[in-house]
């Protein structure tokens, strides 16, 4: 059972990924007003029915990876996955947005990021790209044995 109708509120949280890393297709973006103030709300083809409001550091990525002019960012494929973020002196899950041709992440200073599960341990494994086989790892419970990143990807 897909728990994510039950999560409530119209806007994507690290609970509603399905997998700890994937790859989506950007549906679009517009500016709201959230919470009293002015945001930048995404939508994914893959999740068309919750928004993902874009923190200073999304933004910045998304602005590198496909422009600073939202119009153009429709269509574009961006790596979605789960980590960790300090925010007020506090330890809180987030997403993050980068380029799905760089993995694992990277953050702002070159570091990679690490991916986790939803009950916080660290996610070993390669992304899963719609529609093909992940390339290496272990993937929403599917074992994969030798496949090198080299090797041709293979429809599911």
């Amino acid at each position: 059972m897909d728990i994510s109708q039950f999560l409530g509120g119209s806007f994507m949280t690290h609970l509603n990924l399905p997998l700890p890393v994937q790859t989506w297709t950007l549906n679009g973006a517009a500016q709201k007003i959230v919470d009293g103030s002015p945001s930048i709300c995404v939508t994914f083809a893959e999740f068309p029915n919750k928004e993902l409001k874009l923190n200073q550091t999304n933004m910045r990525r998304l602005a590198i990876l496909c422009s600073n002019d939202t119009k153009l960012w429709t269509g574009k494929s961006t790596l979605v996955y789960r980590t960790d973020t300090t925010y007020q002196g506090k330890k809180l899950p987030c997403l993050r947005l980068n380029s799905p041709d760089v993995f694992p992440p990277i953050d702002e200073e070159g570091n990679p990021e690490q991916i986790l599960n939803l009950d916080g341990t660290p996610y070993v494994g390669q992304p899963a790209i719609p529609g093909e086989a992940p390339r290496s790892g272990s993937c929403g419970g599917i074992q994969l044995l030798r496949l090198e990143y080299t090797q041709v990807r293979r429809k599911w």
